[in-house]
């Protein structure tokens, strides 16, 4: 079996090749290769899934330089508290507040066809 078949092979022999590489998290390793965009000339890298890898594997070119990139630590999991919610301070839309007692009795009283019409 080729030792490049699956992502996780590649990783494997990327982690033996580059002692930098030893101590770092295996889910922290992404491998990016060069695609030119469609309708641009600008060359970027983009990383390789591994659903995608033996489709890009099958199609780099003898000697093909692919990058190896490692994603910053993940904070430890803790628990979560939201900041307070300050409506004037914030951008966040506030929910319409329910009518009041007025506008309810007076909603009850005026006629359907007076609440559908438009005002001048």
């Amino acid at each position: 079996m080729d030792l490049l078949h699956t992502l996780q092979h590649a990783i494997d022999i990327a982690k033996e090749t580059f002692p930098e590489l030893k101590d770092v998290e295996r889910q922290r390793i992404r491998l990016e290769v060069y695609v030119l965009l469609k309708d641009q000339q600008v060359r970027r890298t983009a990383e390789i899934g591994r659903t995608a890898w033996p489709f890009v594997i099958a199609s780099l070119a003898r000697f093909e330089i692919m990058e190896i990139r490692v994603a910053p630590p993940m904070a430890p999991e803790t628990a979560f508290e939201p900041p307070p919610y300050a409506p004037e301070k914030s951008g966040y839309l506030q929910p319409p507040s329910p009518p009041s007692l007025v506008t309810r009795i007076a909603n009850l009283i005026t006629p359907k066809s007076s609440r559908s019409r438009l005002s001048p």
